[in-house]
């Protein structure tokens, strides 16, 4: 033990030894090392400036007609789930929203790319890729980052991108309401097609069997069968009257009869009538029914049709600002101070590791290792 000892104890002092002797030359270039890195990263290292806008997702359930009309008694959700939350950061990362950023702030100029260029879409699509940021962060909330040379460019982009968002996420919920009300103007065009027709057959039973009122119609034909059966009941006492009597006139008889008679037909008419009236009265008060359903079922469908076009055309956000992107007034690379102590560090151990290989390399007898071969 206490020769190995000896023995690391001899090449750590030989290899402090060896960097010691190498000691003005570690200093020199460190120094060199680190002006020079810090002179270029002043001169070919531009300043970027980083704006984050932070924003919530919203429950798609605001858009929806019972929350904003107060028909549902489920509780209200305010803020969106996980689901919705990844459906915010997939829509930031879409084609469109990218493509929209590149031409409103016509980017290829912007990164002094040649738009005609065969590559030239590739390039800036790459190279805003590397300064936009979309992420969830430790509060569920999601962040939204943008790097630029130019920090009112910077801010312009990142709040520009999320009103975009919120317009593709509302676009999104405006789709589904308006597939919905294209299938509730079906429903009401199809409601209008069978109250038509149906008023239409309702009409020919009404004028086939005479059903105009049939409440005040039934109590009518009641009415003149009971007048005409107590009349004719009294034309026929007459009747049995005169025909008791001993010398009746023969004119008072005939006339009496002849009364009867008419009686008889308006009697047997009103029966007629009365019979055809309950004969169809049953198809006629169906028809009615019917009828009346298919109108309140058509007024329940203009109220939520209304309701739903109400909910269409209202500008319910599908985010919630937590936090406009701001100009910010401090740049977020690159961090010159860290490059440069890095890049020191580095020349420190690069000349500490040669001074040892060099010395090393002086210390061997390659005359003798040759002999040996």
């Amino acid at each position: 033990l206490r020769q190995t000892y000896g023995v690391m104890q001899d090449s750590l002092l030989y290899l402090i030894g060896s960097v010691l002797k190498w000691r003005k030359q570690i200093i020199r270039i460190t120094i060199l090392v680190g002006i020079v890195t810090a002179i270029t990263s002043l001169l070919f290292l531009s300043n970027y400036y980083q704006s984050t806008t932070i924003f919530l997702a919203a429950s798609p359930k605001l858009a929806q007609p019972g929350y904003i009309f107060g028909r549902t008694s489920t509780e209200l959700e305010i803020y969106g789930d996980d689901f919705d939350v990844d459906r915010i950061i997939t829509i930031s990362q879409s084609s469109e929203v990218i493509n929209y950023l590149i031409e409103k702030f016509d980017l290829y100029k912007h990164y002094e790319i040649d738009r005609d260029a065969k590559r030239a879409s590739y390039k800036v699509r790459l190279r805003f890729s590397k300064l936009y940021e979309v992420k969830k962060n430790k509060n569920e909330a999601i962040e939204l980052s943008v790097e630029d040379k130019d920090p009112a460019m910077a801010a312009a982009i990142a709040n520009a991108a999320r009103q975009k968002i919120d317009e593709i996420g509302q676009r999104l919920i405006k789709d589904s309401h308006f597939r919905l009300i294209e299938t509730y103007e079906d429903n009401l065009a199809d409601f209008d097609r069978k109250i038509r027709s149906l008023s239409d057959s309702l009409g020919k039973r009404q004028r086939q069997y005479g059903i105009y009122n049939p409440e005040s119609q039934s109590e009518t034909y009641s009415q003149l069968i009971a007048k005409a059966e107590s009349k004719l009941a009294g034309e026929q006492a007459k009747l049995s009257m005169y025909q008791s009597m001993n010398r009746a006139p023969d004119d008072s008889i005939r006339n009496v009869r002849v009364q009867m008679a008419s009686l008889e037909q308006q009697l047997a008419l009103l029966n007629k009538r009365l019979s055809l009236f309950n004969e169809g009265m049953s198809d006629v008060q169906v028809m009615k029914d019917e009828l009346t359903e298919l109108a309140e079922k058509r007024s329940t469908t203009i109220f939520l049709f209304n309701q739903l076009q109400s909910a269409f055309e209202s500008g319910i956000s599908s985010l919630h600002l937590v936090e406009s992107g701001e100009i910010p007034l401090i740049k977020s690379r690159p961090k010159r101070s860290l490059i440069v102590i890095g890049a020191v560090f580095l020349a420190v151990a690069f000349m500490i590791v040669l001074a040892i290989v060099v010395e090393n390399y002086k210390s061997i007898d390659w005359q003798s290792v040759i002999d040996r071969k």
